[in-house]
């Protein structure tokens, strides 16, 4: 199962160098669908949490716009606390929403690379002796947890990925 998805080669003599390998784009989308699968609800979640939180982003600049249009034109005190107080329930709301979609995007993260080491581990142990005998077990443990390691910084901690760019927020 795990051969026909894993975009590069495990199983090649020398490890090839990565500027001249030419993968495209959708099997790493393939990859990233086959194990996000299983976290979907999770997923689902992250996607709420994301667009709830760049919503309210969106919404600040309109209320600080109305407190600073408000205060110039001389307008009621009343309207200002109201505004002041709203502004501050949702700055402090967006940051609790962007903790939420940093924990939830990190435990998606998680499982799913979590999953794929247990897969490429487990295709390492079916191969025949003389691939283990060719290979270092930290040559193959290098290549099963950097390999992962990369492919997560490139679906979760890049702007490739929607729900990373609440980490710039």
């Amino acid at each position: 199962m795990i051969v026909s998805i894993i975009p590069f080669p495990l199983v090649s003599g020398k490890r090839q160098n990565k500027s001249r390998i030419k993968i495209p784009i959708q099997r790493y989308w393939i990859l990233l669908r086959t194990y996000l699968k299983p976290q979907w609800p999770q997923a689902l979640l992250l996607t709420v949490l994301l667009f709830t939180h760049v919503g309210l982003r969106l919404i600040v600049p309109q209320i600080m716009r109305f407190f600073i249009d408000t205060a110039l034109a001389g307008g009621e005190l009343r309207a200002l606390i109201h505004s002041a107080l709203l502004f501050l329930g949702i700055a402090v709301g967006s940051q609790a929403l962007g903790i939420a979609t940093a924990f939830v995007g990190e435990n998606v993260a998680w499982r799913v690379t979590n999953a794929l080491r247990q897969d490429l581990t487990l295709h390492c142990l079916k191969l025949d002796p003389s691939f283990h005998k060719a290979h270092t077990a930290g040559e193959l443990i290098s290549r099963v947890d950097g390999d992962v390691n990369t492919l997560s910084n490139f679906f979760f901690r890049s702007s490739s990925f929607p729900w990373s760019a609440t980490r710039s927020c």
